[in-house]
């Protein structure tokens, strides 16, 4: 290893599997941010079943081996790379997409999946935004295109997406 690279704890999955092929590290390299990226450090981690079936391997998307799961972050810019105009290390912000993983202690995002996070909510309230809303806005307001007066039934509104679906629903009449 080269001296002077910061390393930092993260889960890692070396074979597809169950829970159990999840292993804690506590030497991996911190990444550092290319043009267009920006470095998190994760205050809190969005834990999503759509990560369960690609561990499993039953997703349409295979990742290569070993890779750190987690798409969803939210916590503090910790650096940025050349390009990123829109944000500045301390910021607090949520992604909906991490390059480098979010179940660690760093993940690394595109600037353009980076989102500020109002002081009103928490790095946990942050975490839990990406993929259970922006599915559930996709859904409702894109696919679907719902007006307000319409009446929507919501299969598995106990999950996430269907409880973000259900309070989408309900803020747009």
């Amino acid at each position: 290893m080269a001296t002077g690279q910061k390393l930092m704890k993260a889960i890692r999955v070396f074979e597809i599997g169950g829970p159990e092929v999840l292993k804690l590290q506590s030497d991996v390299v911190v990444p550092v941010p290319k043009d267009h990226q920006v470095l998190i450090k994760v205050h809190a981690c969005g834990v999503n079943p759509v990560e369960t079936y690609i561990r499993s391997g039953t997703y349409r998307r295979k990742p290569l081996l070993p890779y750190t799961p987690g798409t969803d972050v939210a916590g503090v810019i910790e650096s940025i790379g050349d390009g990123v105009s829109a944000f500045k290390k301390g910021d607090r912000v949520f992604s909906s997409n991490t390059i480098s993983g979010g179940y660690a202690e760093f993940a690394l995002a595109a600037d353009h999946t980076v989102y500020p996070l109002p002081e009103t909510l928490t790095f946990r309230q942050g975490a839990g935004i990406g993929i259970p809303y922006f599915t559930a806005c996709r859904a409702l307001l894109h696919s679907a295109r719902v007006k307000a007066g319409e009446s929507i039934l919501v299969h598995g509104a106990s999950g996430g997406v269907g409880l973000a679906a259900c309070q989408i629903a309900r803020a747009y009449g």
